[in-house]
């Protein structure tokens, strides 16, 4: 969560005017406030509220911890499931913070022409992963 928010005050103080690409026609560095709330909700203008997504976030974070600790009470205990938890969690809670106290997310990191992401997008899809790999792992 330090790298994602650290980040994004450097970004915000001394590089947000900037652009430039890093891969040409793939991958930029285009700093942008998403006050949409959500990936989703910008592409494809679903018009949820601002209260609603943070609501949702708040939501989501209890289920994660409820979830987690229900999958440990079973005696379930490995690097997939930690993994998977700890970087969902980051991610949430980043996201949650953004909501909260920016009023929306400095997304910086531009993926071609279809989206404009930063480090909290990396830790939820790096989450995703790890749980696969669990799903993968344990056989189910």
């Amino acid at each position: 969560m330090l790298i994602d928010q650290g980040i994004k005050l450097v970004i915000k103080f001394f590089f947000f005017d900037k652009y430039f690409e890093i891969i040409p026609k793939f991958l930029s560095f285009n700093p942008i406030i998403n006050t949409d709330g959500s990936w989703l909700n910008a592409r494809f203008g679903l018009g949820v509220g601002f209260s609603a997504l943070i609501i949702l976030n708040g939501i989501a974070l209890v289920l994660f911890i409820e979830l987690y600790r229900y999958y440990l009470s079973k005696g379930n205990k490995d690097f997939w499931s930690d993994m998977s938890f700890l970087f969902i969690m980051a991610g949430a809670l980043c996201s949650f913070i953004d909501k909260v106290f920016y009023g929306g997310s400095l997304d910086f990191i531009g993926i071609s022409n279809l989206f404009i992401a930063d480090i909290k997008d990396m830790y939820i899809n790096l989450g995703i992963l790890f749980f696969i790999m669990l799903i993968y792992t344990k056989g189910y």
